[in-house]
């Protein structure tokens, strides 16, 4: 089964009306949307192996959380490993930008939340 993308930056999402960002802000009036949301949250956990129990919508949101980061520094690394492998001793600085570039990006949503 393949992992659907979660989408955690507001420059890939708008959590209030995007169903498939992890912040998405559930109406609270809309038992449809709620159910549909609780759903998309357990699937997402599911795929990764994260046991759901209960109802504990911020919890599942945070393991989610923990668990793209972790594929995000996995995929970084086995990028790495693929330039290692080659036999590349210097990797051109625009490659390492590349990489970089979601990660900056993440950064100044967070810090743009945080303000």
């Amino acid at each position: 089964m393949e992992k659907t993308k979660l989408c955690m930056d507001h420059m890939q999402a708008n959590k209030e009306t995007d169903m498939s960002h992890i912040d998405y802000i559930v109406p609270v009036h809309d038992p449809g949307k709620q159910r549909q949301y609780y759903q998309f949250l357990a699937r997402e956990c599911i795929l990764r192996g994260i046991r759901v129990h209960g109802s504990q919508m911020e919890e599942w949101r945070s393991l989610l959380r923990v668990s793209t980061s972790m594929e995000k520094y996995i995929s970084f690394l086995e990028r790495v490993r693929g330039w290692h492998n080659e036999g590349r001793e210097s990797v051109p600085l625009g490659e390492v930008v590349e990489l970089l570039i979601p990660c900056i990006l993440h950064l100044e949503n967070r810090i743009g939340e945080k303000k």
